[in-house]
């Protein structure tokens, strides 16, 4: 049997995930370190200092036989490091919380707790062999992606972003995670902290959401069918009328997801204050970050009940984007805001709830019932039937999509327009598609495509004079100044109205100003 000889130090404090233990050095006969013991002190799992205490709760362990080791010895530290990293969470914490369950607070870090909360999880549920393989993945997610979180941190408000981050590598390990979670919860912390045991109880997270992925959006823009010019004129007469008499929400989202195709999913998910107002040009932009999905059916009768729906972050990182806004949207923007009081509101409401926002399956009903008899039945297209199954959203979609590409975006720039994921260099590393002046761009292209179908509906204010930005030259990021002066020579009759086009590659804001010359 070893002599065992009592160090004569005191002992020291060290953290472990912010929670704080005491170590102890004990030697053998020879001065080696034989043993360390482990101490709580006053509370010092809490994370509060100490500089000694009385003892609540010891343990000690066998250093190793393999390592010889004084107090001395250069890699004593390390050594002791890589032991106690080891000891702390697999032997100590769950020695620790299962005498002594009053040490399980939310200010805890989940590294913490987890090991001993993972062996409790899977005592409680009795994993089989398979489903503790398909969780080994997310486990280690876990740890990696949330150890440094408290307990109090792990809504799951604040935990879906990160899921959806993980989804995108692997939806199955964020499905996993996200039924960890639950587990988690309803088990070992259900009492530490009641609130996030509550919001975990009813928070569903949805991974297998095949209709939503890019690839699946890409090809619904990109293939869908699309309106003609006289089905456009007739859809947004129709919305223009309605909104600059009513404000009725419903018609100006129709032409929201018409001119910029925004998805339901977007739609139905939209304020009016996501419309906001540009800080170096004239104008608006819309700024998606929102999206309804949805939950899944009641457990009690999943036959008969109805989907539930809920607002949340996108999956897709891509789908976080501000798109520009042209003259009409911006027009009808200005009615809404005047009739609504509220604009942090949803703009399209439940029927019976007007503080819930109306779910993607009821406006897609609202739009076929709405425009069907425009849209009408879908329309050969080289020689074969497109989609016999084509609701109004894709029409819209496809039509947006369409009108971008023939008036000039790039391919890089539909795909920020449209929330798809980049696909070359530049779009991925270089360009800005957030930045003003290609939100202005994309705005003055909507005016473009709208003045030549519409141009008796778009609002229109003219001011006298006119506001000079200033000189920039070519500076980048800075607004250069042009003016131009068009001089009609005099006798000349004007038997129409006269038309002035301007075009700018970067987009550009404009004001004009027509003077009658003094006659002598």
């Amino acid at each position: 049997m070893t002599e065992e000889k009592q160090t004569r130090k005191q002992p020291y404090p060290y953290t472990y995930y912010g929670s704080t233990v005491y170590i102890r050095h004990i030697h053998n006969s020879d001065g080696r370190i034989d043993k360390l013991e482990v101490s709580i002190r006053n509370g010092s799992v809490r994370s509060v200092e100490f500089a000694y205490g009385k003892i609540t709760f010891s343990r000690r362990y066998q250093l190793g036989h393999q390592y010889a080791v004084t107090e001395d010895s250069p890699d004593a530290a390390r050594v002791i490091q890589d032991r106690l990293n080891s000891i702390l969470p697999n032997q100590f914490f769950p020695s620790y919380f299962e005498h002594h369950r009053d040490g399980l607070h939310n200010e805890l870090q989940l590294a913490v707790v987890f090991p001993y909360a993972w062996r409790k999880i899977k005592a409680t549920f009795d994993y089989t062999d398979a489903s503790l393989e398909d969780k080994k993945a997310a486990v280690e997610t876990i740890l990696q992606t949330f150890g440094l979180w408290t307990i109090h941190e792990l809504s799951p408000t604040a935990v879906a972003p990160e899921l959806n981050r993980i989804a995108q590598r692997s939806k199955k390990t964020a499905a996993q995670c996200s039924i960890i979670f639950h587990h988690l919860f309803e088990t070992v912390l259900q009492n530490v902290d009641r609130a996030v045991s509550v919001d975990w109880h009813s928070y569903h997270f949805h991974t297998s959401r095949g209709h939503y992925l890019p690839a699946y959006q890409a090809r619904k823009r990109l293939l869908a069918p699309v309106l003609s010019e006289l089905q456009c004129q007739t859809i947004l007469r129709r919305c223009v009328e309605e909104v600059t008499k009513k404000a009725d929400p419903k018609y100006f989202a129709a032409a929201v997801m018409l001119i910029e195709g925004v998805s339901l999913e977007e739609i139905c998910a939209l304020r009016l204050d996501c419309f906001r107002s540009l800080r170096s040009y004239p104008g608006r932009y819309l700024q998606i970050s929102k999206e309804v999905v949805p939950m899944g059916r009641s457990r009690s009768k999943p036959e008969c009940a109805p989907v539930k729906y809920t607002v949340t972050d996108p999956e897709n990182i891509y789908q976080y984007r501000n798109i520009g806004v042209g003259s009409l949207l911006s027009g009808l923007l200005d009615h809404m805001t005047r009739q609504c009081a509220d604009q942090t509101a949803f703009l399209l409401v439940k029927y019976r709830n007007k503080k819930r926002c109306m779910s993607p399956d009821a406006y897609e009903a609202w739009l076929e019932k709405t425009f069907r008899d425009v849209i009408g039945k879908p329309e050969l297209y080289s020689d074969k039937i497109i989609s016999s199954s084509a609701s109004a959203s894709d029409f819209f979609a496809g039509t947006a999509m369409h009108m971008y590409r023939s008036c000039g975006m790039t391919g890089e720039e539909l795909l920020h327009h449209f929330g798809l994921s980049p696909k070359n260099t530049d779009g991925i590393y270089y360009a800005d598609f957030n930045s003003e002046s290609a939100l202005v761009k994309a705005g003055k292209i909507q005016d473009l495509w709208l003045s030549n179908l519409l141009p008796s509906a778009a609002p229109c204010a003219v001011k006298e004079g006119y506001d000079t930005l200033g000189h920039a030259g070519d500076i980048p990021h800075q607004i250069p100044r042009l003016e131009i002066t068009i001089d009609i020579p005099p006798g000349t009759r004007l038997e129409q109205d006269l038309v002035v086009r301007l075009t700018g590659q970067y987009g550009f804001s404009a004001s004009i100003m027509a003077e009658t010359p003094e006659r002598d």
